[in-house]
């Protein structure tokens, strides 16, 4: 009985370190027949929430300009470049995030205001992954490359 019981409570350590070893190292974990990545965004972080762009490629829009971006429970993305307003669909995995049949009015507005539209499209064209830190969203391109920064407003 002895030896069935140390065998048993070798086996749960073993388990326990190498799943604490795979979520140290950045490995995925398994729960059920869903991975659970350390990084995952909470779908209700994102979804039913509006963004603001605080940095967008880099650099802070002019305060007079208030781009923003917004995500409902069905998919779809709509939002503001400061100019014009948008909507289309995106898809969100874990720390993947892509968006697809966006479309613009189209209205002109100064040089200032159109390069951040310019910025804000170029941005939701070309994200591949967010992080979500604390009252925030980060969009990057697939390589890695921050791509913008926004804050929750509502």
């Amino acid at each position: 009985m002895t030896m069935v019981r140390a065998l048993s409570t070798a086996a749960i350590v073993t388990t326990l370190l190498a799943f604490n070893c795979a979520v140290a190292l950045g490995m995925p974990a398994q729960s059920g027949s869903r991975t659970i990545l350390p990084q995952d965004p909470p779908p209700s972080m994102i979804a039913g929430t509006s963004w603001r762009f605080v940095e967008i490629m880099g650099a802070a829009p002019p305060t007079a300009v208030q781009p923003t971006l917004a995500f409902s429970a069905d998919g779809a993305a709509t939002g503001d470049t400061g100019c014009n307003q948008f909507s289309g669909r995106y898809v969100s995995s874990g720390t993947d995030l892509s968006f697809s049949d966006l479309s613009y009015t189209k209205m002109m507005c100064g040089p200032d205001v159109m390069a951040v539209e310019m910025a804000v499209q170029q941005t939701l064209k070309r994200s591949g992954r967010m992080a979500n830190p604390p009252g925030g969203l980060e969009l990057f391109a697939s390589d890695g490359t921050v791509l913008a920064r926004l804050t929750a407003v509502t």
